[in-house]
């Protein structure tokens, strides 16, 4: 499993993966607390966002019509944030 955490502010330390990573376009986060909401965004390596919610919760992200390449997944629960880079082959 690769999930490489590329960057992590805020005031507490988040313990995350995304599952399978890589993968073949479909992924699930893993180690969300679930008593605090959870804001999730994907980015294309051209900066352009291809998903987006301020509720999530352990829902399955789909991926799959997407070109095969890096993707950078954006994570915020409270006032943490951390950004992990997802492989979809």
């Amino acid at each position: 499993m690769y999930s490489k955490t590329v960057y992590v502010s805020g005031l507490g330390i988040l313990d995350l993966s995304l599952v399978p990573n890589p993968g073949t376009g479909s992924f699930r986060i893993i180690g969300l607390p679930s008593d605090i909401q959870s804001s999730v965004s994907i980015y294309s390596t051209m900066g352009q966002t291809l998903y987006s919610t301020d509720s999530y919760t352990s829902e399955l992200i789909n991926l799959e019509n997407h070109a095969k390449g890096f993707y950078l997944v954006r994570i915020l629960v409270g006032n943490t944030e951390q950004s992990i880079r997802y492989i979809n082959e």
